[in-house]
This record gives structure tokens, C-alpha cells and sequence, in this order.
């Protein structure tokens, strides 16, 4: 990966100040990949699972970069800048809170177990629309990516919407302390990296930092929905909102001819063939614009012209059917959330889900899988086909003999399938998580 620094001048003069580089007199971009490293780059030398990017500072040095960071000992040529450091990961950290004190920005930081981008994506078209917005792209939301996305911020920004993830305890404390955010938003929280969290306790306590770490007078946005969230407590001005409780900002939501309406408050909204993600998240992202005086006619334009991101809810068009390459990435309650999503969508011959195994769930991943089982058995889907091991608990409770379900050790023989069961106007559903890789069926299916 290689970032853009939005302000050149403004780092150069945090590492003259900082770290005794004089020197330096232009820059190019930060990356922490040597392959893809050019002129005048700052290479950060990071040591991962799979490799250490120490192993690669002289191809870094070759390829033109003029700053090296790297925590262990290096002989580098006379006109490149080092700096040594303890850790690399903390020291990007260390220099993008640096960086951001530059600038009088007001954040707002999102988190949450499922549809973080998609909340963040909608609500920078919003944001966009009236004010120069900032955001971290893709999903650049770790401790690596979100810190180093920071360095795109430039002088001309007024909002920052970010997107901070977390795979451990004490992670969102640690991010949300860098992004210092005016507005704290935790979409939901449920089950997922368990295998790392260890326990549904520590989900709950990391996902709550955020609300830690928000400005005095700033908000904290609670989805009253989830209980776990309407229970915590904060020190700042909280505001509620929920689809089926009593709270701030309360929605209702009906679909019509494949047309979502949703009212809040009295006004009503209308989202055309979009994800369950932007349904369920909407409300929240209308609670923070009418906090910063967004009117509903450019909330609505947003919407009009919002387009999914990839893999998440996206629909494309395959072969006279309807394909949602919702693939990006599965836990428990996202996975319930899709199937009871198709299974409602309306206008479709037959409706076929593609699901791979939810990952990283622990002791609780026999379970869930039955129950999503469980889940299907109720829903108005016509086809389940499965690959992944974890699946087959997915088949083995699926109790309505009038959905064709089917277990695929290899998935040739589920593209094989699919290709030959799908007609005009089919409604194909592809999710599971990442190592599954559903979305290579797509460039099959073309």
C-alpha cells in the first residue's frame, strides 16, 4: 500500500521538528510496500504475519526512497534519512496524531460490527454534498490503514468522516483517541473475531471506547435498537435513535414495489433497490447530518445518487438475472440480515443463495451456522448452495423440504451448478466471508 500526504510542507516540517531530518526538502507519498515504493517516498518498514517489510529496505532504498523507518538496526546509504523506532506500527500512530493536531477538523468516527463502510460511504455523499469532506478510503481502518489514510487530510477540509475497525481489545481506544471526533456512531454490536476478542464481553467493552474518547459538547449517536449500546453510559449529549423502540429519532420503514420508505421523525425518504446495510443504517446517518444542518432535499439527492461499495450490497446484472455480490465479508448477524433482506425482495422468478462459512467465530461457529440454518428454513428462498466446511450445519438444519439446498466441497462443481440453474429474472445472493473469495464466481458467471 502506498498513501498520499495531503500537506507535504505541514510533514516535513513534524519530522524536522521531531526527528532532527533537516534535510528533507520534498516528498512524495508513504508506503509499506518496496515493490510499488518511487522517488522521494517515506518507506516504513512493517513486520507482519506472513512477511517483514525490514527484509526489504535496500528494493525500498533501489525503487527511491528517501526516508526509511525501520525498529531494527540498518545501514542505509549517506543521502537517505532513518529513523529507528521501537515499533513501526506504533511509530505511525505516534506521527499521524502529529499530523492530524494540524488541523481544526471536525471528525466523525464510525464503528460497529457490520456496515461500517457503507454507513461511512452514505454519509460522506451527504456530508460531501454541503461541506469538503474527508475519508478514509476502502477499508483502511486498522492501526495501520486508518493512521496512514490520515495523512491525505489537506488545509481545505472542514469534515472528516472515519471509519475505525478492531480485531483486538483496546484497539478502538487507541484510534479513536488519534481521529478525536466531535460525533461517535457504533452501529451495532455483534459476534465477530472471537478467535481474537476471545469472548462477546470484550466485543461489547471495545466497541464502547469510541464513546470514550468523543470532544467535550460532542455527540454520542446510540442505535437504541441494540441493547448493548442503549445500556451504555457517556459523559456527553446522547442521541437515540431505532426502528423499534422509543428513542430521539424514530423510524418506520415499508417496502413497496421493491422500494424502501422510511419515515423519521415525519419525514419520509424513499430508497430504491438498495442494501439492507444502507435500511438499517440510514437513520443514523440522517441523525448526524441534521446535527450538521444537512436538509433533507440534499439527503435525499445523496441517496439517489449513492452507489454501493463493492461487494457489499452491490447489484449487477448477470446473464438476464439480478446478481447481489453482498461477498465482502460474514458474521452471524450480517448473514441473518441478508438472507431476511432476498428473502423480502419482491419481483424475482426464483431466488438462489450462494453462502460460504462465516469465519472467526469460535466456539460459537457450529451454532451460528445452524442457526442461519434455522433462519432459511423460514425464509422464501427457493435454492441454497454452500461451500466450506463449517456449511454443511447450514444444510443439515435447513428443515423446509421445499428449498433445494446442496453442499459443495469444491467450488467448480458450485459454479457448474449455479450456471445451470439460473434463468431470466433470478435473484442470486453471494455472501460469506473473505477467505471464502465468493466474488470470483461473479467473473465465472459473466
Amino acid at each position: 500500500m502506498r498513501f498520499k500526504i495531503g500537506e507535504k510542507d505541514i510533514l516535513i516540517s513534524i519530522l524536522r521538528e521531531n526527528f532532527r531530518l533537516g534535510n528533507i526538502k520534498s516528498l512524495n507519498k508513504i508506503s509499506i510496500n518496496s515493490n510499488i515504493t518511487k522517488k522521494d517516498d517515506i518507506f516504513i518498514a512493517i513486520k507482519g504475519q506472513n512477511t517483514d517489510g525490514h527484509l526489504f529496505i535496500n528494493d525500498a532504498i533501489n525503487n527511491g526512497a528517501k526516508i526509511i523507518i525501520s525498529s531494527k538496526k540498518v545501514s542505509v546509504p549517506q543521502n537517505i534519512s532513518l529513523i529507528i523506532t521501537k515499533s513501526t506500527k506504533s511509530f505511525i500512530i505516534n506521527l499521524a496524531k502529529l499530523y492530524r493536531q494540524k488541523f481544526e477538523i471536525d471528525m466523525i468516527a464510525i464503528t460497529g460490527t457490520n456496515g461500517k463502510t457503507t454507513t461511512k460511504e452514505l454519509l460522506f455523499e451527504i456530508m460531501n454534498n454541503k461541506f469538503n469532506s474527508f475519508k478514509n478510503k476502502g477499508n483502511y481502518n486498522s492501526t495501520i490503514g486508518l493512521p496512514l489514510s490520515l495523512f491525505g487530510i489537506t488545509k481545505n477540509i472542514e469534515y472528516g468522516i472515519i471509519e475505525i475497525g478492531a480485531s483486538k481489545v483496546g484497539e478502538i481506544d487507541i484510534l479513536s483517541k488519534l481521529v478525536n471526533p466531535v460525533i461517535g456512531l457504533i452501529t451495532n454490536i455483534s459476534t465477530a473475531h472471537l478467535d481474537t476478542f476471545k469472548s462477546f464481553d470484550n466485543i461489547i467493552k471495545t466497541k464502547l471506547e469510541l464513546f470514550n474518547n468523543i470532544k467535550k459538547n460532542g455527540h454520542a449517536v446510540k442505535n437504541f435498537d441494540d441493547i448493548n449500546i442503549r445500556n451504555s453510559k457517556s459523559l456527553l449529549t446522547d442521541v437515540s435513535y431505532g426502528y423499534n423502540c422509543n428513542a430521539d429519532y424514530k423510524a418506520k420503514c415499508e417496502l413497496e414495489n421493491n422500494t424502501y420508505k422510511i419515515t423519521i421523525n415525519d419525514n419520509q425518504f424513499i430508497i430504491k433497490n438498495n442494501s439492507y446495510s444502507v435500511v438499517a443504517n440510514f437513520i443514523a446517518v440522517y441523525v448526524i447530518a441534521k446535527l450538521n444542518g444537512i436538509s433533507n432535499k440534499i439527503i435525499q439527492k445523496s441517496i439517489n445518487s449513492f452507489i454501493m461499495p463493492q461487494s457489499r450490497g452491490e447489484m449487477i446484472k448477470v446473464n438476464n438475472a439480478t446478481l447481489i455480490d453482498d461477498s465482502y465479508n460474514a458474521n452471524f448477524q450480517s448473514m441473518k440480515l441478508g438472507i431476511e433482506w432476498i428473502s423480502n425482495l419482491p419481483g424475482y422468478n426464483k431466488k438462489i443463495a450462494v453462502l460460504g462459512e462465516m469465519k472467526e467465530l469460535g466456539d460459537l461457529a457450529i451454532g451460528q451456522h445452524k442457526s442461519i440454518g434455522g433462519i432459511i428454513s423460514s425464509s422464501k428462498i427457493n435454492y441454497i448452495l454452500c461451500f466450506g466446511e463449517q456449511t454443511k450445519h447450514i444444510i443439515n438444519n435447513i428443515s423446509n423440504e421445499k428449498i433445494f439446498k446442496f453442499y459443495f466441497k469444491s467450488k467448480y462443481d458450485l459454479i457448474s451448478y449455479l450456471k445451470s440453474i439460473i434463468s431470466k429474472g433470478d435473484l442470486i445472493y453471494l455472501k460469506g466471508s473473505r477467505s471464502n473469495e465468493l466474488e470470483t464466481i461473479i467473473k465465472d458467471l459473466k
